[in-house]
């Protein structure tokens, strides 16, 4: 059987954009109106026009055939909406959407990518099986996790603790850390912040054909090509992952 995050070598990598400030400021506050230009007296003042909205590309389609929303991109699977000169608005993601991928012996369903808040940050949610862990590393995002189902060892520096179903933690960037699943499965968020990890992900997966756990034979990256992969993304490993006994 194929162990989770085996065959991972070392490697170093450019680091990702720093991360943003999450707040616009506008001349619309607490319900003042926004002031109107002066105009002649031949030209009466009318409010500006409506921002045409981006153009987007097709619908993502579930695997049951339903439309879940307009993607910009072709690899968002979340529904998703851009309104103004290029103003966000909200996008969100249901339970089922997102970009779902087999990736090391896991299922990283991608609910937010970077693209969702001009890489401040990304979400994404992973199934991990017993025991799954990946070797010491550092990369240039904070790491957090919040467990939905299951329990996690994490070791952060000199830290070691425990994670169950409903619990968080963060680790900041640049800190030795890894985790072992000590429950037959685990479900967990993964934010990276700012974004990356994501894309990470993406250049070492291919697309899961069902959202479970992937076969023991799913494709995976040659150990070449998954040092390649973390270099560009600014993983550097440290030491061996937890194991079972550890």
């Amino acid at each position: 059987m194929i162990q989770p995050f085996s065959g991972i070598g070392k490697g170093v990598s450019a680091v990702v954009r720093g991360i943003g400030r999450a707040f616009l400021s506008g001349n619309k506050v607490r319900g003042e109106a926004l002031p109107r230009p002066a105009t002649s007296s031949s030209t009466p003042w009318a409010p500006p026009p409506t921002p045409t909205a981006r153009r987007l590309r097709g619908p993502f389609w579930r695997s049951d055939g339903s439309s879940a929303s307009a993607v910009p991109g072709n690899r968002l699977g979340y529904a998703a909406k851009v309104t103004g000169e290029g103003i966000p608005a909200a996008r969100w993601s249901t339970p089922g959407d997102g970009e779902r991928l087999w990736f090391l012996g896991t299922l990283a369903t991608i609910k937010l990518p970077g693209e969702a808040s001009d890489g401040r940050f990304a979400l994404i949610e992973f199934l991990f099986p017993h025991h799954a862990s990946p070797p010491l590393h550092t990369h240039p995002q904070d790491e957090s996790y919040i467990v939905l189902e299951g329990r996690l060892t994490i070791q952060a520096g000199e830290h070691r603790f425990e994670l169950e179903a409903g619990g968080a933690a963060t680790v900041p960037m640049r800190v030795a850390h890894t985790f072992r699943v000590d429950s037959q499965t685990a479900r967990v968020l993964v934010l990276s912040t700012p974004a990356g990890l994501e894309r990470m992900v993406q250049d070492a997966a291919v697309p899961a054909s069902a959202p479970t756990l992937p076969p023991a034979d799913a494709p995976r990256p040659a150990p070449e090509e998954l040092e390649r992969v973390f270099e560009a993304h600014g993983q550097v490993n440290l030491g061996p992952p937890l194991g079972p006994l550890d």
